[in-house]
C-alpha cells in the first residue's frame, strides 16, 4: 500500500498506435482478406506501417511527436498503462473530495495525524548522470527511528502476502521474510533480488509511479514472532485505512508468480471499413487477383483489454485473490486501489471505477467507506433538526449497518482461511471501524452485536457435513464460542439484526467474551449467554433425498418427542451430521425456537439444536460465568420449520410458540397474524450457551 502523502505522478503521454497491413503476427490490425494484391510485385513485402493517432489533439502525419512517441502497451506497466494509472491518480488526488477523507478514532473525525506502520520498507531510485541506467536499493525503516523515519516522508505503498502460520517456521513461508536475525542487516539493505516476484513487481509499480515507501506484511511484520505478530494484526486495518493506494494483484495465487504481464498482446480490432488501397496510396479500382475488392478495417478506437478470468462472466470482485480471507478488510478500508489482473489494470476510489477492460468495468470502491460518508452526511444534515426526523436517520442508519454487516458475513465466510483461529482477526479492522462510526451503540461480541441476540443466533449453514468439528472451549485452536458463526469453517448465512416481521421467542439476559489480548475485536479465550427459552427433546431423526432439475439432495428431518411434528436439520459441522446418524446421539439433541418470522405467504420458524456439556469442576471456574447447579449447552446445528398461513392450525409446533388471535384475514396474511401474536413463555428454562 502507499501511505497517505504526496504522489509523485509522470505527466500524461499522448497515445499513438503502429499499424502494421501486412501480416497479423507481427503485431497490429486484423486485415480482412489478408494481403494479397493483384500486382504483388509493386508492393514491397513485410510491415507497411501507418500511424494513427489514438489521440484527437494530435493532428502529425504520422501520429508522433518528439514530445509525445508512440506509448508501450506490451506490457500492464509499460508506458502506455502507467500513462492511464498516472491520469487516473491525478484525477483522484485533485478532486474527489472523498478521497482524501480519513475516518479516524471514535466517531467520524475526518482530519487525522499522520500515522504509518511501525515498520515500512523506504525504496531508493538512483540515476546515472547519462539518465542511461536506474539503480533501485531498499530497506526497512523503523517509525521508532526519527534520523530512519523523517517525519515529512509520507508517500508510501502497501501490497499483501498470504496471513503467516506463526505454528511454522518462519510463519510457514519459504524465502525471505523479516525475522529477528534478519532485521539489522536489512535496515541496511533489503535484497530485492530475493524477493519474491509479486513483491518485485509491487516495488516497480511504486518506483514507476514515484512513492518513496510500501507496507508488505511479511517484510514489516517479524515472521517468527507471535507477540509481534499480534500486536501488528490489531493495526493492520490502519495500514489500509492510511494508506495512499493499495495494490491488489487479482490473478496470482502465491507470492512467487508476480502479477505484471510482460508479453500482452496490443493488437486491436475494431469495426470500420475502407478500400485497403486507397490506405496505401493506390488506385481505388484495385482489385486482387481474384478480382476481389481488398478492405481494411480502419477507424479510431482505443485499446481494450480483456481480462481474460478463467469463467465466463467473471468480474474484478471474482478474481481468484478475494477467495483469501485476509484480502476482505484490505479491500473494504482502502481508500483507492490500484488492481492488476493478467491482461489489464483497474482503479477503484470512492469516486469512481477505471478499466482498460469496459466489458469487466473498474475495480469496486469500499462499500464500507460508502456507508461511512452516508453516515457523516447524515451527521451534518442533522444538526438542528427536529426529534423524529433524527429518530427516522437512526433507523435508516441502522438499517444501513445491519445491510453491511450481513453481507459482511456472508462474503468473508465464503472466503479460505490457512487458519482458522485467526478468523476473527481477519475481520476485526472492518468491525472495528463500524463500532467507531457510533451507529450500533452496543458491545461487539465474537463475530455478534449485543443486541436482538436470539435474531443474530439463527444463522445458518448448509456445508455442514463436510466441515470439521468446532474446536471447544479449552482446545488449544479455540476460536470462538458455538453460537458464533465464527466458531466453525463453512460459509453461512447470517439472520438479520433488524428485520420487520420478527419476533424473538428466547431472551438473553446476560453476556460476556473473555478476550485474548486488549484488543476489543480480536481473538477471544472464551464466550458465554445466560439464555432463557424452550427446550424441546428429540425422538429420532431420519435422512430423505429430494430432487431438483439436476441434481439430487439429502436432508435430515427431526422428529420432536411431544408432538411428533418434524423441523428440518441443518448440521453446523461433520459432528451434528454424525449424531443424526446414530439413533442415541440423536436423542441427545434438543430444539430451541429462537425466531417466528411473520411474512404474506409463510409463517417460519428458526430453531437451535443443542447438547448438554458435562460440567466438571475446571469449566468456567478460570472466568466464573458458571454458577453452582446451572445447566451448559453448546450449538451444534440450526432447525427449520414453516407453513403457509392458511395452513397453521395444522401445525402443533407451529400452535405451541404462542396464541394467534382470530382476526379477519388471518388465514391468508401472515402479517395479520403477527399483530395478534403473543408468545408462550411459560415452561421457559434457564441455562448457559458456551
Amino acid at each position: 500500500m502507499v501511505m497517505d502523502g504526496e504522489l509523485v505522478l509522470k505527466p500524461p503521454l499522448r497515445m499513438s498506435l503502429l499499424v502494421s497491413t501486412s501480416n497479423i503476427e507481427a503485431g497490429g490490425f486484423k486485415v480482412y482478406p489478408e494481403l494479397a494484391a493483384a500486382n504483388s510485385k509493386s508492393v514491397e513485402q513485410g510491415d507497411h506501417p501507418a500511424i494513427l493517432s489514438l489521440d484527437p489533439e494530435n493532428s502529425s502525419a504520422d501520429g508522433t511527436t518528439a514530445e509525445a512517441p508512440a506509448l508501450d502497451f506490451s506490457s500492464t506497466l509499460g508506458s502506455g498503462s502507467l500513462t492511464l494509472i498516472s491520469s487516473w491518480a491525478k484525477e483522484c488526488a485533485t478532486s474527489h473530495t472523498k478521497c482524501h477523507k480519513v475516518f479516524w478514532g471514535n466517531g467520524l473525525t475526518q482530519t487525522a495525524p499522520l500515522w504509518f506502520p511501525d515498520r515500512l520498507i523506504r525504496i531508493t531510485r538512483a540515476e546515472s548522470a547519462d539518465d542511461l541506467e536506474v539503480t533501485i536499493t531498499a530497506r526497512v525503516v523503523l517509525k521508532s527511528d526519527s534520523s530512519d523515519f523523517p517525519s515529512d516522508k509520507s508517500s508510501a505503498a502497501a501490497t499483501w502476502g498470504p496471513a503467516p502460520d506463526l505454528s511454522a517456521p518462519l510463519g510457514g513461508r519459504d524465502g525471505c521474510v523479516l525475522t529477528e536475525s534478519t532485521l539489522p542487516a536489512w535496515r541496511k539493505d533489503l535484497p530485492l533480488d530475493d524477493l519474491p516476484l509479486t513483491f518485485q513487481h509491487a516495488v516497480m509499480v511504486c518506483t514507476q509511479l514515484g512513492f518513496e515507501y510500501i507496507w508488505i506484511d511479511s517484510l514489516c511484520i517479524l515472521q517468527d514472532s507471535r507477540e509481534d505478530w499480534e500486536s501488528q494484526s490489531a493495526v493492520m486495518g490502519d495500514v489500509y485505512k492510511f494508506a495512499w493506494l493499495n495494490i491488489a494483484a487479482l490473478d496470482t495465487k502465491s507470492d512467487y508468480e508476480g502479477f505484471i504481464n510482460e508479453s500482452r498482446d496490443s493488437r486491436v480490432e475494431f469495426g470500420f471499413r475502407a478500400p485497403f488501397a486507397s490506405i496505401l496510396g493506390r488506385s481505388y479500382e484495385e482489385r486482387n487477383i481474384d478480382g476481389q475488392e481488398c478492405i481494411l478495417l480502419r477507424g479510431k478506437a482505443k485499446l481494450l483489454f480483456s481480462s481474460s478470468f478463467d469463467a465466463p462472466g467473471r468480474t474484478v470482485m471474482k478474481a481468484p485473490l478475494f477467495s483469501r480471507a485476509w484480502v476482505f478488510q484490505e479491500r473494504d478500508l482502502a481508500r483507492r486501489t490500484l488492481a492488476f489482473s493478467r491482461q489489464c489494470v483497474h482503479w477503484g476510489c470512492d469516486e469512481y471505477g477505471r478499466s482498460e477492460d469496459p466489458i469487466n468495468g473498474g475495480f469496486e470502491g469500499s462499500s464500507l467507506r460508502t456507508m461511512l460518508h452516508l453516515v457523516l452526511d447524515k451527521s451534518a444534515s442533522s444538526q438542528g433538526a427536529q426529534r423524529s426526523v433524527l429518530e427516522e436517520r437512526a433507523w435508516e442508519l441502522l438499517g444501513r449497518f445491519d445491510m453491511h454487516w450481513s453481507g459482511c458475513v456472508t462474503s468473508y465466510t465464503l472466503c479460505k482461511l490457512t487458519k482458522h483461529s485467526d478468523k476473527l482477526i481477519a475481520i476485526s479492522s472492518v468491525a472495528r471501524e463500524l463500532a467507531n462510526s457510533k451507529v450500533m451503540p452496543k458491545r461487539y461480541l465474537a463475530g455478534l452485536w449485543d443486541i436482538n441476540l436470539p435474531f443474530q443466533m439463527s444463522w445458518i449453514t448448509v456445508e455442514g457435513r463436510e466441515t470439521p468439528a468446532r474446536k471447544r472451549l479449552g482446545d488449544a485452536e479455540y476460536v470462538a464460542p458455538s453460537w458464533s458463526w465464527a466458531s466453525i469453517e463453512a460459509p453461512v448465512q447470517p439472520q438479520s439484526i433488524f428485520r420487520s416481521g420478527l419476533v424473538a421467542l428466547a431472551d438473553v439476559h446476560a453476556t460476556d467474551v473473555a478476550l485474548k489480548t486488549d484488543y476489543a475485536f480480536g481473538a477471544v479465550k472464551a464466550g458465554w449467554l445466560r439464555v432463557s427459552g424452550h427446550l424441546n427433546r428429540v425422538k429420532s431423526a431420519k435422512s430423505r433425498q429430494q430432487y431438483s432439475w439436476d441434481e439430487k439432495t439429502r436432508y435430515t428431518l427431526l422428529m420432536d418427542e411431544k408432538t411428533g411434528e418434524e423441523l428440518a436439520f441443518c448440521p453446523d459441522t461433520v459432528e451434528g451430521y454424525e449424531m443424526v446418524n446414530s439413533r442415541k446421539g440423536a436423542r441427545e439433541l434438543l430444539w430451541m425456537p429462537l425466531t417466528l418470522r411473520f411474512s404474506a405467504n409463510m409463517l417460519e420458524c428458526r430453531c437451535m439444536c443443542l447438547v448438554q456439556v458435562k460440567v466438571d469442576e475446571d469449566i468456567g471456574m478460570d472466568y466464573g460465568f458458571v454458577k453452582a447447579g446451572e445447566r451448559v449447552y453448546r450449538r451444534v446445528g440450526s432447525g427449520d420449520f414453516g407453513r403457509i398461513p392458511s395452513m397453521l392450525r395444522q401445525n402443533k409446533l407451529l400452535l405451541g410458540l404462542g396464541t394467534y388471535s382470530d382476526v379477519q384475514g388471518a388465514g391468508e396474511l401472515g402479517e395479520e397474524l403477527k399483530k395478534g401474536f403473543k408468545r408462550r413463555d411459560d415452561g421457559l428454562e434457564d441455562f448457559i450457551l458456551i
